[in-house]
């Protein structure tokens, strides 16, 4: 038989099996990563701006949830309540004691966000207050009100992630929270300390036997300042758990110019067996293969 004929006859069959192999890995990469080993029952992230000058009261309680998903998740609270009443709400430097024009304001955002269902972020960013009272116990006002939370309790959690661990091992929570403050010269705060009414966060993951890490995090006693660092802790296969973050943060009455803010970032690790998404060099050696193949059945059609 000829070499043309022999490559009529053969080449068809090479192509062939190329474009099985070339099925094969497309489908392989669209498909992905397999899925990780941890199944996401519901999510919610909640806050709460509760802010009051005398009579006068604004809250809001904005909530974001969701069910066995791990899409992000983002919420955030602005309130500012200024006196006398009618006055626009004011915050900052606008506030102006001395003209009788006092303001107390809470602010704050939360978010979460996931790389996968064992894998993800949450953050507060400038979770707190600022607060320009009466230095002057004649001029009202003379006492305000803010407190946050995530709902009107100010003790129940901000964060919660529900989860079924499907195999064992060490859940692992790195953490860095910081509380800043000022408070007006020779007025201190409700506790004498700039970070008045701030308070550390509790983290856990309650389930299963014995439960998995849990610890208080972040500056505490209305302390400011910074700290780091990671809380571990066993998860069972098979076992459900409820990874929550919370912080009863609150203050209420007192004098003076006052700013109190938070900013926290938690990175969690649930224990997963998902393989790892292909490095550059990888698919580089997988392009420079594929490459080879093609370049081969040319050879072998073109004779």
């Amino acid at each position: 038989m000829s070499r043309a004929r022999r490559n009529v006859c053969e080449c068809p069959m090479e192509i062939r099996k190329s474009a099985l192999f070339f099925a094969t890995v497309a489908l392989v990469f669209a498909a992905g990563p397999a899925n990780a080993d941890v199944t996401p029952v519901s999510s919610q992230v909640a806050l709460s701006a509760n802010a009051g000058i005398l009579a006068d009261f604004v809250a809001q309680q904005p909530t974001a949830s969701q069910a066995g998903t791990i899409n992000p998740l983002s919420v955030s609270v602005d309130n500012a309540l200024a006196y006398p009443p009618g006055t626009p709400p004011l915050v900052g430097a606008a506030c102006n004691p001395s003209a009788g024009v006092f303001c107390v304001s809470v602010d704050g955002q939360e978010s979460a966000s996931w790389t996968s269902a064992s894998k993800g972020t949450v953050t507060f960013t400038n979770y707190g207050w600022y607060d320009n009272l009466s230095t002057n116990g004649s001029i009202p006002p003379t006492t305000g009100e803010s407190t946050l939370g995530a709902t009107i309790s100010p003790f129940a959690p901000q964060f919660t992630y529900n989860f079924i661990a499907d195999i064992s091992g060490t859940m692992d929570i790195r953490y860095t929270v910081t509380q800043s403050g000022t408070a007006l010269s020779g007025v201190t705060g409700l506790f004498g300390t700039d970070c008045f009414g701030l308070e550390g966060f509790f983290v856990a993951a309650s389930g299963g036997q014995g439960g998995g890490p849990q610890g208080t995090v972040g500056p505490g006693n209305n302390t400011c300042g910074t700290t780091s660092g990671d809380l571990v802790g066993p998860v069972t296969a098979g076992a459900s758990y409820r990874f929550f973050i919370q912080t009863p943060s609150n203050v209420t009455a007192g004098l003076g110019e006052r700013t109190a803010l938070i900013n926290a970032t938690f990175d969690f690790t649930i224990p997963s067996s998902t393989p790892a998404t292909p490095e550059p060099a990888s698919l580089l050696l997988l392009g420079t293969g594929l490459l080879g193949v093609v370049g081969a059945v040319r050879r072998k059609w073109l004779g």
